[in-house]
């Protein structure tokens, strides 16, 4: 499956691609945990939380989704939600942060920081 962001094809693994449509389906974010509760017996890798935050991490990496840390767990949501709360986080507005560290905080590239900001931007 291809996703496209800011007109950079991103080509996902079937994995990848099932480990997506588990946390977008679930429309909050999700833990590595119960992500690998809910995969189908497909790919039996995936079942293992190690191998779950493993994809997770991959599909973040690729801008697809975002993560963030609230206590000592990460959350897998949406790359627009993973903006939202690492601004949240840091005292942040959309016109006045530092798209650099939101980048770290969240696994994502930049350019995919920097188009989830502008669309926050009033």
């Amino acid at each position: 499956a291809e996703v496209a962001t800011l007109g950079q094809e991103i080509t996902l693994t079937e994995a990848e691609e099932e480990i997506r449509t588990i946390v977008l389906a679930e429309k909050k974010p999700i833990i590595a945990e119960e992500v690998a509760k809910k995969t189908s017996g497909r790919f039996k890798r995936l079942r293992h939380t190690t191998h779950a935050l493993r994809t997770l991490e991959s599909l973040a990496s690729k801008g697809v989704l975002g993560k963030f840390k609230r206590d000592r767990f990460y959350y897998f949501t949406t790359s627009k939600e993973a903006v939202m709360q690492a601004l949240k986080k840091r005292g942040e507005t959309p016109d006045e942060c530092s798209p650099n560290e939101i980048a770290k905080e969240t696994g994502m590239p930049l350019y995919v920081v920097l188009d989830m900001i502008a669309e926050l931007l009033p």
